[in-house]
C-alpha cells in the first residue's frame, strides 16, 4: 500500500511540474504562434525639393520597435568620411555604416529635409523617432563611402556645398557626382557659401568667420565698411545660387552656416539671395513652436562618437529638449574675435552630458 501511495505522489509531482513549465512557457509559445508584426516605411511625400526621397524599404523599420520620442526631429551633422584621413570631423566608412545601421535597427526613421521643413511649418507630421542626416562642405568621401550605405538603406540626406570647391578642389565632390546623387532621389543639396568659408582677419591679431565679420585690410589698417560687407556676402550668396541653377536646375532654400556662425545681418543677406532654412551647429531637438527657419543639429561625425553612443545621444537629446526652446539671435565660435561685434555667446552642446566633448571650428 505504501508503495502504491508513493507511486501516486510521484505521478502527481511530475504532472504538477509539467503544468508549471507549461505556465511559464505560455507567453513565449503564444508569441511564437503569432504572425510577425507589420513593418512601417518612410513616407514618400516631401515638400519643397526637386528630388523627393523614396520610401525606406519596409524591412528596415519595425513597428514593434519602441517609441523613444514623437513630434520632434533630431538632425545629425557629418563632414568627411575617409579610410585614411584622421581629423576632428572625419570618420571611417565602417563607422558611418555602423551608425546608420544602428539607427535603423534601433527603430529610428530617417526623413528628408523637405519633410523636416514642412513639419516645422506645421504643415506635416513626422514619424516617431525621426532623424535627418546632413553633411557639411561637400567632401568626395560622401560620394565614395556614404552614398553606397545610404542607397542600401534608402536613407535620405542633405549635403551643403562650398560652391567654388566643387569640381575644382581635390578631395571634394564634382558636379557629375552631385547630379548622380541628386538623380537618385536620396540627396538634397544646400549652400555653404560660394567662397566665404574661411577665417578672415578682423584686426592685426584677430580673426572671425568671413561670413559674419568685416574684413581687416593690413595695408590701410582699416576694416571694410558695413556696406562693403553686405555687397561682398550678397555677391557670394548669389553666385552660389547661380551655380545651383546652372548645375541642378533650381536654387536651394537650405543653407548651413560655416563654423556655425550667424548674425541678423547675415540672415538678411541670405534671405535676399533666396535661402530660407538655416542649419546651425547648436545642439537640440527640432519641433513645431521653435523658430522654424533656424535648425538645431548634433555632431554625429566625430571620431569619438561610437554607434552605440550616437543611438543613445539622439534619444537623450529628444528627451532633454522636451519643449520648444529659443534660438539666440546671433552666435560665433570661441575662436572668433571681433570687437566690432556685440557677441551673444551661447555655445551649447547636446553631447557633454553623455561624456562626448563638442568641438567648434572648421572640420
Amino acid at each position: 500500500m505504501s508503495e502504491f501511495l508513493k507511486g501516486r505522489k510521484m505521478v502527481a509531482g511530475t504532472a504538477l511540474a509539467a503544468l508549471v513549465i507549461l505556465y511559464l512557457l505560455a507567453p513565449v509559445l503564444m508569441a511564437a504562434s503569432k504572425e510577425k508584426p507589420g513593418l512601417a516605411s518612410l513616407p514618400a511625400k516631401t515638400v519643397g525639393a526637386a528630388h523627393p526621397a523614396p520610401p525606406i524599404p519596409s524591412r528596415q523599420i519595425d513597428t514593434a520597435a519602441r517609441v523613444y520620442y514623437h513630434g520632434k526631429v533630431v538632425v545629425l551633422m557629418y563632414h568627411n568620411i575617409s579610410p585614411t584621413y584622421h581629423g576632428r570631423g572625419t570618420i571611417t566608412p565602417e563607422t558611418f555604416a555602423a551608425e546608420i545601421s544602428a539607427l535603423v535597427q534601433s527603430g529610428y526613421h530617417i526623413i528628408p529635409v523637405q519633410e523636416l521643413a514642412a513639419f516645422l511649418q506645421k504643415q506635416a507630421q513626422v514619424p516617431p523617432n525621426a532623424v535627418a542626416i546632413t553633411f557639411d562642405d561637400g567632401y568626395e568621401g560622401v560620394y565614395r563611402y556614404a552614398y553606397p550605405v545610404l542607397k542600401e538603406f534608402r536613407a535620405p540626406a542633405t549635403v551643403f556645398l562650398i560652391g567654388s570647391y566643387i569640381g575644382k578642389k581635390d578631395g571634394f565632390l564634382t558636379w557629375p557626382q552631385v547630379r548622380e546623387m541628386a538623380a537618385s532621389g536620396l540627396f538634397t543639396f544646400g549652400g555653404h557659401t560660394f567662397n566665404a568659408h574661411y577665417g578672415a582677419p578682423t584686426g592685426p591679431h584677430t580673426t572671425a568667420p568671413a561670413t559674419v565679420a568685416r574684413i581687416y585690410d593690413f595695408a590701410s589698417g582699416r576694416k571694410e565698411t558695413a556696406a562693403a560687407y553686405r555687397t561682398r556676402l550678397f555677391a557670394d550668396s548669389r553666385q552660389a545660387q547661380a551655380l545651383f541653377i546652372q548645375e541642378l536646375g533650381a536654387p536651394t532654400p537650405y543653407f548651413a552656416y560655416p563654423y556655425g556662425a550667424f548674425t541678423p545681418a547675415l540672415d538678411e543677406i541670405l534671405r535676399t539671395a533666396g535661402y530660407r532654412y538655416f542649419f546651425t551647429t547648436l545642439g537640440g531637438a527640432n519641433q513645431p513652436g521653435q523658430d522654424p527657419y533656424h535648425i538645431y543639429r548634433i555632431n554625429a561625425g566625430a571620431p569619438w562618437v561610437t554607434p552605440e553612443r550616437l543611438v543613445y545621444t539622439v534619444r537623450y537629446v529628444a528627451w532633454l529638449y522636451n519643449l520648444p526652446h529659443r534660438m539666440p539671435h546671433m552666435w560665433l565660435p570661441r575662436w572668433a574675435k571681433d570687437p566690432a561685434l556685440n557677441l551673444l555667446r551661447t555655445e551649447r552642446s547636446a553631447f557633454p552630458p553623455t561624456g562626448i566633448t563638442t568641438k567648434t571650428g572648421k572640420f
